[in-house]
């Protein structure tokens, strides 16, 4: 019974070389020296800052008797590199240490302000993510128009304010003019879902414009650019696909991959405004426990803070790193894709409809040859398509004329020939050559 349960060698096998769980041990182990540079990185600087823990909770009128005492009473007269190995060994063991100043073990205190963090992150991040994409595909769809304008506008209103002056003046607006949200103050999610809610929109606000309008720009000028200079456009509009389709299906689906790099690269400054956003607020979070323990030099406190921070931002690109592989196939499938051998080392990717004789045929050439170069690929077409059915194609590129395409594939039917020749120039790249079909049977 348990024998037939257990998972077979073959699955197991199949499982262990899958790219995606291949890139995840890689990101996992790449992730262990960047924290542990920023865990050494944090402890140096702390201990750089003048003042040290022992004065500040005795105060400015302490003797240094007083001080010296207290000292070795919470072990800081040990050598710093002592200091951090000890508190390195107990952080691989999940013992992150005790607080200097109120004694308190650091995973309780951070366990009960990482739920008040993680509320506002995500509500700030669902906020400016959910607004700036519907208004970049709006923008995009008619750029130069009046909404394109004023979201142009807007966008750059917004990155030129910080997140801390306009914390203040939506206070200054909303909480002290208007009064319709509190100034300070926080309700838990268990109490009140509206309470929460009502509690977390200033700051959520103040962190989501922001980003929200860096991600209108980015995306906007991203569409864009996919819309109106790329030809894979041009062969879909020609295809008669609707205009909407083209920007969502085609345009906004390969302008995602950079938004997505945008959108984990900017997590950082997502989680970094918290820090001063919870201290205006007077929220009980992360950010204002770090912003607290580097007033009273609590070293052990600032340290475990950053840790998590530097925890969540690895994991955050791991994610992102996943979506790519749920995006492009060709991180899901890894060999199983097309293979291609260029002389320039030039990756190309061909695409074949079998059965769909007079159809367009792409060519994709995703690097661009410089210089004269002839390049010869025989590949397998990509799985799902036709996966006993193989193409081949040779091309010939200079670098002052454009390149002559010629590909054929063999079906069970017959055989197909496809001749083209690209509008772009040749230095271009993620060039698209549209094809012309001939068949003949066997």
């Amino acid at each position: 019974m348990t024998g037939a349960l257990a998972p077979s060698p073959s699955r197991l096998a199949r499982a262990a070389g899958s790219p995606s769980l291949r890139l995840v041990a890689q990101r996992l182990l790449m992730a262990v020296p960047i924290i542990l540079g920023v865990s050494i990185l944090t402890f140096w600087v702390l201990n750089l800052i003048p003042g040290g823990a022992a004065q500040q909770l005795l105060g400015p009128e302490a003797t240094p008797e007083q001080i010296r005492a207290l000292e070795i009473e919470l072990g800081l007269d040990q050598p710093a590199p002592l200091r951090y190995l000890d508190w390195l060994g107990g952080a691989v063991t999940g013992d992150l240490g005790s607080s200097i100043v109120s004694g308190q073990p650091v995973t309780a205190l951070l366990g009960d302000r990482l739920a008040v963090t993680g509320e506002l992150v995500a509500l700030a991040f669902v906020v400016s993510l959910g607004l700036a994409v519907p208004v970049a595909l709006l923008a995009a769809y008619r750029p130069n128009r009046m909404f394109d304008r004023l979201s142009m506008i807007v966008s750059i209103t917004g990155l030129s304010v910080a997140n801390y002056v306009l914390a203040l003046l939506l206070v200054l607006v909303f909480a002290v003019q208007l009064a319709m949200f509190p100034a300070i103050g926080f309700v838990p999610l268990s109490e009140s879902v509206v309470g929460n809610l009502h509690a977390l929109a200033l700051p959520a606000a103040a962190i989501a414009f922001p980003l929200f309008c860096f991600y209108t720009r980015f995306l906007r000028g991203d569409l864009v650019d996919q819309l109106q200079g790329e030809d894979y456009i041009t062969t879909a509009r020609a295809k008669g696909i609707g205009s909407w389709q083209v920007l969502l299906r085609h345009a906004f689906r390969n302008s995602s991959f950079g938004l997505i790099t945008v959108v984990g690269l900017n997590l950082g400054t997502l989680i970094g405004g918290t820090v001063i956003i919870e201290q205006i607020f007077a929220l009980p979070g992360i950010g204002q426990l770090m912003l607290q323990a580097i007033n009273t030099r609590d070293y052990v406190v600032v340290q475990a803070c950053v840790v998590v921070f530097a925890v969540i931002a690895v994991l955050a690109n791991l994610l992102a790193d996943l979506l790519y592989a749920v995006l492009d196939p060709r991180i899901r499938y890894g060999s199983r894709l097309i293979r291609a051998s260029c002389s320039t080392q030039a990756p190309y990717s061909s695409a074949v409809r079998p059965g769909q004789i007079g159809s367009p045929m792409i060519r994709t050439c995703r690097s661009g040859c410089g210089s004269a170069a002839a390049c010869s690929t025989s590949a397998r077409i990509r799985p799902g398509l036709r996966p006993r059915s193989l193409m081949s194609r040779s091309c010939t590129r200079s670098a002052a004329e454009p390149s002559s395409v010629r590909s054929s594939a063999r079906f069970p039917g017959g055989t197909a020939t496809a001749t083209g020749s690209p509008a772009a120039s040749p230095s271009r790249t993620n060039g698209t050559v549209p094809a012309r079909y001939s068949a003949s049977p066997r």
